[in-house]
C-alpha cells in the first residue's frame, strides 16, 4: 500500500524521485546502522564486562581460599613490599603471567593482596587482609576487592579430639569425656586440662595419656564415677602422626589438621622483635612460609589426602574397630606407648 501510494504521488507531482528524497532516504539509513550499530556494541561490552567481572570474582576468590589454605607465615613472608605510608601495611601484586598465591594471573587483570597488622605494638599474630582485582573494560579500569582475617596457627602438641566424629556413628548416644583419678573414672569436661595430654617423654617414663570418653545411653553429671565395665563403651583418641627422622633416627611427629605438616614447639618471631613460644608449624623452612613436613607415613594408617585429623578407638569392645583404626592403634603405640592406668592399649 505504501509503494502505491508513493507511486500515485510521484506520477501526480510528475517529477520522479527527487535529490532530496534520496537524501532523505540515506539519512534514515545512515541514522539506522547508528543506532543498531550502538545497540549492539553496548550489549557487546556489556556481556565483556559480565564475562570480564565472573573471572575478576573468580581469582580474587581463588587467592583467598589459598591465602586460608597456607600458613601465616607464608602470608607474611610473600607480602613484604612495605607501604611507604604505613609500615604496617605490606602487600603483594601482579599481573599478566604472574603467580600469587597459586593462582596464575591472565593477561588484562591485576591483583594486589595487601596486609595489615590489627595492631602495630602486639606481637604480629593476626592479619586483615584485601585482596584487590582490577581489569578493564572499554577503557574503563574496574575492581573487585574481597576482604578476610589470617591467623597465626597457635596449635596444641596434637589435634584436639574430636567427638562430631563419634556422633555420627553412635545414634545419637551420650559421649562424655573421662579421667582416671583416685583409682577410678570420673565423668569431666572436654575443658578439663586433666583430660588428656599427648606430650610425652620417655626420657622419664612420661608417656603422657589418651583423650578417652565414655558413650552410654544413660544420663550422667561431670564428677560422676562411671563404671567403664558396665552399660557403655570406651573409646581412645588417636590424633594424626606420621614419623619424622630426626638426626637419622625414627621419632614420632604430630600432623596439623588433615595435613603432613608438623607440629612442634617452637619460637617465632615477627619484624618488630617479639617472640612468641608455644606448639605451632615448625621446621627450618618456616622463616621462607614453608613448614616442615612428615616424611613419611607409617604402613597402612594415615595417608595424604584422606581427610583425617585422628581416630577413636573402641577400648572396650576392640571388634568393632576397623583394619584401618587397629593399625594406626598399633603403630601410635610402637612409637609412643601411653599408658591411662588400668587401660591398656
Amino acid at each position: 500500500m505504501f509503494l502505491k501510494n508513493l507511486f500515485k504521488r510521484f506520477r501526480k507531482e510528475d517529477k520522479g524521485i527527487t535529490g532530496t528524497d534520496i537524501a532523505v532516504s540515506i539519512m534514515i539509513i545512515v541514522v539506522t546502522m547508528v543506532v543498531v550499530t550502538t545497540i549492539y556494541i553496548n550489549v557487546n561490552n556489556k556481556v565483556k564486562e559480565n564475562i570480564r567481572y565472573s573471572n575478576g570474582v573468580r581469582i580474587a576468590t581463588q587467592i583467598v581460599e589459598n591465602i586460608q589454605l597456607k600458613n601465616f607465615d607464608y602470608l607474611v613472608n610473600t607480602c613484604t613490599s612495605s607501604n611507604t605510608e604505613n609500615v604496617f601495611y605490606t602487600n603483594a601484586s601482579g599481573g599478566s603471567g604472574v603467580k600469587l598465591f597459586g593462582v596464575n594471573i591472565p593477561t588484562g587483570y591485576f591483583a594486589t593482596i595487601t596486609t595489615k597488622r590489627v595492631s602495630n605494638t602486639d606481637i604480629d599474630i593476626i592479619r586483615d587482609v584485601t585482596v584487590e582485582v582490577n581489569y578493564k573494560v572499554s577503557k574503563k579500569t574496574n575492581n573487585i576487592t574481597l576482604y578476610t582475617t589470617k591467623e597465626k596457627e597457635l596449635l596444641e602438641q596434637s589435634n584436639k579430639p574430636d567427638i562430631s566424629l563419634l556422633n555420627k556413628d553412635l545414634n545419637n548416644q551420650n559421649i562424655y569425656p573421662i579421667k582416671y583419678y583416685n583409682e577410678k573414672y570420673y565423668i569431666t569436661d572436654i575443658n578439663d586440662a586433666e583430660w588428656y595430654n599427648y606430650d610425652y617423654n620417655t626420657s622419664n617414663s612420661d608417656y603422657g595419656k589418651y583423650a578417652l570418653v565414655y558413650v552410654t545411653s544413660s544420663n550422667l553429671s561431670i564428677g560422676a564415677n562411671v563404671d567403664i565395665n558396665f552399660n557403655g563403651n570406651v573409646y581412645a583418641w588417636i590424633p594424626r602422626f606420621g614419623i619424622a627422622i630426626e638426626n637419622g633416627e625414627s621419632k614420632l611427629a604430630y600432623c596439623y589438621g588433615t595435613s603432613n605438616y608438623k607440629i612442634g614447639f617452637n619460637k617465632w618471631t615477627d619484624s618488630n622483635g617479639n617472640t612468641l613460644y608455644g606448639y605451632m608449624l615448625c621446621g627450618t623452612g618456616i622463616t621462607q612460609g614453608n613448614p616442615d613436613e612428615i616424611s613419611k607415613y607409617v604402613n597402612n594408617t594415615f595417608t595424604l589426602g584422606d581427610g583425617l585429623t585422628g581416630v577413636w578407638y573402641n577400648v572396650t569392645d576392640t571388634s568393632n574397630n576397623s583394619l584401618l583404626v587397629t593399625s594406626i592403634k598399633n603403630a601410635f603405640k610402637v612409637y609412643c606407648p601411653y599408658t591411662n592406668v588400668d587401660i591398656s592399649l
